[in-house]
């Protein structure tokens, strides 16, 4: 497993939050961190017996060609040890989620996608 020290470091590398972080944590080893930047995209780093170097970004969602930046704090969940999700509203009040079961997705979330669960 790997310890998180004792020293506070920069965990989002150089981005700036713009919301508090949501941290879970699908078992004894792993915790998954999302946050949301200034302009509503959101980001995902987790520790696994150490940091990811870099944040990943899962965007913000869209539809059609529109994009809608997420201006709520978000709200995350783990069900069990391979699955995680991430919620956030925009600014006209629609709840987004973006989901991934780890034993069968990418770990980058390049697989999955922003969905629409109900309009404000």
């Amino acid at each position: 497993m790997g310890s998180l020290g004792t020293t506070w470091r920069a965990g989002a590398r150089g981005q700036r939050c713009a919301s508090d972080p949501v941290v879970i944590s699908q078992d004894a080893g792993h915790m998954a961190v999302f946050y949301r930047t200034a302009s509503g995209e959101v980001k995902f780093t987790e520790w696994e017996g150490s940091w990811y170097q870099q944040a990943i970004s899962l965007g913000m969602p869209s539809y059609g060609e529109a994009s809608f930046s997420l201006v709520s704090e978000l709200s995350g969940i783990s069900r069990n040890d391979t699955h995680a999700a991430v919620f956030g509203v925009d600014a006209s009040g629609q709840l987004w989620y973006r989901g991934s079961a780890t034993s069968l997705n990418e770990v980058d979330w390049s697989d999955t996608v922003w969905v629409k669960l109900l309009v404000g």
